[in-house]
């Protein structure tokens, strides 16, 4: 059974990855067998190493996750050194970046030789106030295109450029041909739905520390199938698709690659398991998909890529 994609010149297989955000640091990314993900994607990266919010900054049930962790991360020097280290990865690395646009393209030319791809967080809800980007950004048409131009206009290689965007916007297919014309070579959608809050009903207060956090998740994939099917109309470019996908089940996986998303991420089905159930869970989950395929007649998960355009409702 074929499961890879070709996402422009990102090649991978099988078409599914981990989502920005859920392992820790590179060395974990690497444990995982080429056959369980086709792809690893670091944690967002920004120019300067970034604690985030106290805790707690995450709360989970069986339908939702919610978080406000904040963009933690090393700071791209120390990510630069990790990478000298670790580099080449077995698969594919996306390195996933965030900031203003000046630190944007920084992180970008200094770590693009590490990576097969570079992923541009349009998408973190989780900021304090006065910082610009994330969210602040990916709201905004403008902003995403010049953001995105600037970095491909600064890097050296011709390395596939990734907007991740945020469903928080009246239009994501609007932000997503903006991504298109700053000459981005694939879309990611979509990010956490900001401004989620639990509250503690006994102590009559929010639970995170931030008090708001963005939601993750199987709630959520209904959006982000919407949003992929929407995308997918707009632009020419492929679609990584992420949003609640459980491995217990290839329905989810399926609506997205039938909405149009060429390969998937994962993210909030992996939190609180082991690396050994992680993989176990893969392996589950890859059967899963090989079996849906032959059920439906495909040897190719190509052939399933945006099906659900071409039937009527």
């Amino acid at each position: 059974m074929d499961l890879s994609a070709d996402l422009g010149k990102l090649k991978i297989d099988p078409n599914w990855m981990n989502a920005s955000g859920i392992f820790a640091n590179f060395y974990v990314l690497r444990k995982f067998p080429p056959e369980t993900m086709g792809a690893r994607v670091s944690k967002s990266i920004g120019i300067k190493p970034k604690t985030g919010f106290m805790e707690p900054v995450v709360y989970s049930n069986d339908i939702y996750t919610l978080n406000c962790v904040g963009l933690t991360n090393v700071g791209y020097k120390e990510a630069e050194a990790e990478l000298k280290k670790l580099y080449p990865f077995p698969v594919p690395l996306i390195i996933d970046v965030f900031g203003t646009k000046d630190e944007m393209v920084e992180i970008s030319k200094t770590l693009e030789r590490y990576s097969d791809a570079i992923e541009l967080n349009f998408g973190c809800p989780n900021l304090t106030q006065g910082e610009n980007y994330g969210l602040a950004v990916g709201v905004d048409q403008t902003l995403v295109k010049e953001y995105t131009k600037a970095v491909r206009d600064n890097i050296s290689s011709r390395k596939p450029i990734i907007a991740k965007l945020t469903p928080n916007v009246p239009d994501i297919a609007k932000i997503a041909k903006a991504a298109e014309e700053g000459e981005a070579d694939i879309i990611a959608a979509i990010n956490t739905i900001s401004d989620g809050m639990v509250i503690n009903t006994k102590e009559m207060r929010p639970i995170l520390s931030n008090k708001f956090g963005g939601i993750s998740g199987p709630a959520i994939t209904p959006k982000g199938v919407g949003c992929v099917y929407k995308i997918y109309e707009a632009v020419e470019l492929p679609i990584i698709g992420m949003g609640g996908i459980r491995l217990n089940t290839e329905d989810d996986y399926m609506q997205y690659v039938q909405a149009g998303a060429s390969a998937c991420a994962i993210g909030t089905d992996f939190k609180y398991k082991s690396d050994k159930l992680i993989e176990k869970n893969l392996r589950l989950f890859r059967r899963k998909i090989e079996e849906f395929c032959d059920e439906m007649n495909v040897s190719r998960i190509k052939e399933l890529v945006g099906a659900a355009h071409q039937t009527k409702s």
